[in-house]
């Protein structure tokens, strides 16, 4: 018996290129009793070297043969992880899909799982750690995404550091394996000049394989996505500082979680971020940047992946003027909390979404892919596709009211990271003379994310 597959698939007719991605949702609970440790972390480095080895060979091909093979068919393989799914993609001429379909499929059911190979891809995964730390920015980000993630499932992927990737094995990359390559994850997505009923018929192979020794009579057909849980609301106003020796700039953050992307009032409040701080004319720019040139840019808006998302205010001024723009930041925040946008900011931000909606879906393969990625969150494409249409319809007054509801009375992560000594110790006391700080961490950048569980 053959399954239905399920498949992402947008037309492009008279153009011989096919955009391929073979996606798979991931569902956490299946990684965490994996790891030699059972911890967060280990578990995300499993899941990020267990997706690596797809370039690493297959029982038939060796590494260099198989990328050779891929090369020969003018294209490269691109492995994409995020925190609600994963995926192999590439470009590729329409004529090469028989080659590269059969490559892929080698690649995901006869892993070679090659010791040496295995060693060779946990190095370089260090390799890429250390320089991630290297870079202020990221590991600003970083800092902020851990105190934010800190009761959720994400926390592993912000804190991965070398001795959990040194601590998998073999046999772990083994039994992972089929939980993060199942057919009941698997979401495959084209964009070609090939009919969808060829395109089914070239991969329906993969997918009845995927069901690892199961009867395929038996192997339910239904896609899966991604149940990944929001943030907990945070129970204590904290403001982190950051140690970064020698910094002259200083990352400043004011954040909290925040509603999923399909609740009523989300897109609201994405209007309202916009309109607070998405474009150079908003209030947020003006203030810092326009009117006392404290930093070269400021921005407010939603960050995160799938429903695990966070309201978002920053800036990077100077490090002696660290204090002054946190205070700003927090002035135009809780203007917004308090509904004080004015018509005119809201219908510049409407009228600014609504004419840039269209690039961010102008051709079949952009429109794949958000097809895609709304599909492995479980959220409805529609919502995306009919953006502009329902900004349209939104009043000031709901966009008002969603920041009314959703920014006011909020507990806040506040982290500042930079050279503390030039920073200097007057900040924690004008940003407590504005709000209530419950608790005021002090780490230095390098730290181990265990120096943050506070």
């Amino acid at each position: 018996m053959t399954n239905t597959l399920p498949m992402i698939y947008v037309s492009q007719p008279q153009l011989p290129i096919s955009y391929i991605q073979l996606c798979f949702s991931i569902h956490h609970s299946d990684f965490l009793s994996l790891a030699s440790s059972e911890s967060a972390s280990q578990s995300s480095a499993l899941r990020v070297l267990t997706q690596r080895q797809l370039q690493r060979g297959t029982q038939r091909i060796d590494r260099a043969r198989f990328i050779r093979q891929i090369e020969n068919l003018g294209t490269e393989l691109q492995l994409t992880h995020r925190g609600y799914a994963h995926s192999v993609g590439t470009i590729a001429l329409t004529r090469t899909l028989p080659q590269l379909s059969d490559l892929l499929h080698q690649a995901i059911i006869e892993p070679a799982f090659n010791s040496d190979e295995i060693e060779q891809s946990k190095r370089a995964y260090i390799s890429e750690l250390e320089a991630r730390y290297d870079d202020d920015q990221s590991l600003a980000w970083l800092w902020l995404s851990r105190r934010l993630h800190l009761n959720h499932v994400l926390w592993g992927d912000y804190s991965i550091e070398a001795k959990h990737i040194e601590a998998i094995k073999v046999e772990d990359i083994q039994r992972a394996w089929p939980k993060l390559f199942n057919r009941n994850r698997f979401l495959p997505s084209f964009t070609s000049d090939l009919a969808k009923d060829k395109l089914s018929a070239m991969i329906q192979p993969l997918y009845d394989d995927l069901s690892w020794g199961e009867a395929k009579s038996t192997s339910s057909s239904l896609f899966q996505p991604c149940t990944l849980a929001g943030l907990d609301k945070l129970l204590k106003t904290s403001l982190t500082l950051v140690h970064k020796a020698g910094k002259q700039q200083a990352l400043i953050f004011i954040a909290h979680p925040t509603i999923a992307p399909d609740h009523p009032q989300a897109l609201a409040l994405f209007v309202a971020l916009c309109a607070l701080g998405g474009t150079f004319s908003a209030p947020l720019m003006h203030e810092i940047r326009t009117k006392r040139g404290l930093s070269y840019g400021a921005h407010a808006g939603i960050k995160g992946e799938g429903h695990s998302r966070f309201v978002c205010v920053y800036c990077t001024p100077e490090a002696p003027q660290a204090s002054e723009a946190l205070m700003v930041m927090l002035q135009v925040y809780q203007r917004g909390g308090r509904g004080e946008l004015s018509d005119n900011e809201i219908q510049f931000a409407k009228d600014y979404l609504i004419n840039a909606h269209p690039f961010s879906m102008e051709t079949p393969a952009m429109r794949a892919g958000m097809s895609a990625n709304s599909s492995l969150m479980g959220i409805d494409p529609n919502l995306f596709f009919t953006q502009a249409e329902r900004i349209k319809k939104l009043s000031p007054q709901e966009i008002r009211q969603s920041a009314q509801e959703h920014l006011s009375a909020q507990k806040l992560e506040v982290l500042v990271f930079g050279d503390q000594e030039q920073i200097g110790e007057a900040l924690s006391s004008t940003l407590e003379s504005s709000i209530a700080v419950d608790q005021v961490i002090r780490v230095k950048a390098k730290d181990g994310p265990e120096h943050i569980r506070v």
